[in-house]
């Protein structure tokens, strides 16, 4: 069972602030204007980029307020983009995620990577980082899969990350993971893709903190 933020009611409303406000300007651009169907359309594509920022400000938000409780940050996360996808639906569009996350612990010397899928799919999973690696052939839709890899403290790695939607072409990301001898470090990689009736708005980033 996944922690529930402090801050999950404001995130709501700050998502359906923008899509309330998406929506009265897209109708009283309909409704007093003769402009054509293509202008019309390329005011909703506008109006959903704007949505789509508000959601990747709101993951990198959720990331930061959970510094201070690092067993936390990956649950919140994924919560977060449960919320968000279900808020999206209930407005025909369609949010998909993929996230890695990773603690980086200098006294257990260890890298404890979780992957979060929520492409629509099962996926085939695979990890490989400074010679080590690790695979799970079915992380199932909206499930997370986690394992962990040895790391000395101080020293900075390149993580590959590759998947693949059965049937599908695979797709890898390499993630840089900074590690500190005196202190943990979060890395937690997005791909975050929203769908909407009139374009398809994709982000693919990394975000690093240190924690306390």
């Amino acid at each position: 069972m996944f922690a529930f933020m402090p801050g999950r009611k404001g995130q709501m409303f700050l998502i359906a602030a923008v899509v309330i406000v998406a929506v009265l300007v897209v109708l009283g651009f309909s409704m007093s204007s003769p402009a054509s169907v293509e202008q019309e359309n390329v005011m909703k594509s506008t109006l959903e980029s704007e949505i789509f920022d508000n959601v990747l400000n709101e993951f990198n938000a959720t990331m930061d307020m959970s510094a201070n409780a690092p067993g936390n940050i990956t649950a919140n996360i994924v919560d977060f983009a449960g919320f968000a996808r279900t808020e999206m639906s209930g407005r025909a569009m369609s949010l998909d995620t993929l996230f890695v996350g990773t603690v980086a612990n200098q006294t257990l010397k260890a890298l404890r990577v979780t992957t979060f899928n929520s492409l629509g799919s099962p996926i085939n999973a695979s990890l490989e980082v400074n010679g080590q690696t690790g695979s799970n052939s079915s992380v199932a839709n909206n499930d997370f899969w986690a394992t962990t890899f040895d790391m000395k403290p101080g020293d900075t790695y390149l993580m590959n990350v590759t998947y693949n939607i059965p049937g599908g072409a695979a797709t890898k990301y390499t993630i840089q993971i900074t590690t500190k001898k005196k202190q943990d470090t979060y890395t937690g990689f997005f791909y975050v893709a929203l769908a909407g009736a009139s374009a398809s708005h994709v982000s693919q980033y990394q975000k690093y903190i240190t924690l306390s």
